[in-house]
């Protein structure tokens, strides 16, 4: 029990169509999985274990400080605003981060001080939303979402 944290980003593909010898339009390169039309992938782009100050910094920046275990969407620009906040340190005051789920304040501390290895997860994730080298063939998003 206690605070899970996830960065995942969604790789959607773009519909692509082809004519048909009848002049049907028709998707193409459609993959099946259960017998349901498979629209994109899902990437484990980062995982922490009770980081309650990164936690807080990003309820509190991007979801107006409600904290619902709902996937929060992180633009680039976002991705960036946490990167550099965590090699800044800029988090939350740790008297702000308490709860039963959400781990104790020398956990924090050690998890503040892995902060520059985190804010190098943010960056790639960024870079990936927006210098894919598949841009044209699918879109690329990220969430972060945590349970406890």
């Amino acid at each position: 029990m206690g605070l899970d944290m996830y960065l995942r980003g969604t790789k959607i593909k773009y519909t692509e169509w082809k004519r048909d010898s009848s002049g049907e339009l028709s998707e193409v390169n459609v993959v099946m999985v259960d017998g349901y039309k498979q629209v994109g992938v899902e990437l484990a782009l980062g995982k922490w274990r009770q980081h309650a100050p990164l936690h807080h910094l990003i309820v509190n920046s991007f979801a107006d400080g409600v904290d619902d275990c709902r996937p929060i969407n992180l633009n680039p620009k976002d991705l960036r605003y946490i990167a550099r906040c965590l090699r800044d340190r800029d988090f939350p005051p740790l008297k702000d981060c308490g709860g039963f789920y959400f781990g104790q304040e020398e956990w924090w501390q050690e998890c503040c001080e892995n902060a520059d290895a985190d804010a190098d997860v943010f960056e790639a994730a960024a870079s990936w939303v927006i210098d894919g080298d598949d841009m044209c063939k699918f879109y690329h998003s990220v969430a972060y979402e945590a349970s406890w």
